[in-house]
């Protein structure tokens, strides 16, 4: 019997959960009553990510004025929200860090994932439409993909025959997926972000960022995301009926997109670097 997208999930998951710090991050954002200090206690029991998210407050991509020395001031500087979704960024690097056999590849995996990530945010700011949830359209883009490192891990050889037959006959990879293995790294990413109980915005934009015009419930996030991965691959064409949703054009779009290359770059030193 072939395997599900939910036990291929599940297996990851089981090697890659979500650490402690991250969930009460997340818990603790969407109560008001939480301060900025309480926050920054619980982020400091990971000297590691503290670490790391202090490097990213102070890296190009915020360019602010004078050095952030503290969680508490960076989540005073940056936000709570903004805080929350690093935490979440940097605790799935992290884990499928240790993971992957070819550091490369998953290196490059990443800086596409960033680039998505930074370019759906700013294609947000030009749609036609307010996007209600922006704040998260970074994330959205960063593990729009992840259903791919999931394969890597646990199907690896079978992945290698999906990119092979992708290449030979020109097909998307999402369709080399389903020809191999009936199923596509869309299904697996929202398997395993629903595994992570995370929120609905990011489990349908990892299951619909290459049919767009299915989502149901965050239409407008998931043809940003989707939009977003085109300009980043530079491949392809987009549905005319995608365009209408996000209210943009092609030509706003790759304008939008040149802004969004320094911001892009400065984010994934910052992610990406473990030193």
């Amino acid at each position: 019997m072939p395997i599900s997208a939910r036990e291929l999930a599940q297996g990851v998951s089981q090697l890659t959960a979500l650490p402690d710090v991250c969930i009460q991050v997340n818990r603790m954002t969407e109560d008001d009553r939480h301060s900025a200090e309480e926050m920054a206690r619980v982020i400091g029991r990971d000297p590691g990510l503290t670490s790391q998210l202090l490097r990213i407050a102070n890296s190009a991509y915020y360019g602010l004025a004078s050095r952030v020395e503290t969680v508490t001031r960076a989540i005073t500087v940056i936000g709570n929200r903004e805080l929350r979704d690093l935490v979440l960024a940097t605790s799935v690097i992290n884990r499928f860090s240790d993971l992957a056999e070819d550091q490369q590849l998953l290196e490059d995996y990443w800086r596409h994932s960033v680039q998505v990530g930074c370019l759906a945010r700013v294609l947000a700011r030009g749609a036609a439409a307010r996007v209600l949830h922006g704040e998260r359209l970074f994330v959205a883009g960063l593990l729009h993909d992840i259903g791919r490192l999931v394969m890597a891990v646990r199907i690896p050889e079978l992945l290698r025959v999906m990119n092979a037959l992708a290449h030979a006959q020109r097909l998307p990879m999402w369709e080399a997926e389903r020809l191999v293995f009936d199923l596509d790294h869309c299904e697996v990413g929202e398997a395993l972000l629903a595994e992570w109980e995370l929120p609905a915005l990011l489990r349908e934009t990892a299951a619909l960022h290459h049919r767009p015009l299915e989502a149901t419930h965050f239409p407008l996030e998931v043809a940003l995301v989707h939009v977003a991965d085109w300009l980043a691959r530079g491949e392809g064409e987009v549905d005319p009926a995608v365009w209408t949703v996000t209210g943009l054009d092609e030509r706003r779009a790759r304008r939008l997109a040149r802004d969004s290359d320094f911001h892009a770059q400065a984010m994934a030193q910052g992610l990406l670097s473990r030193s």
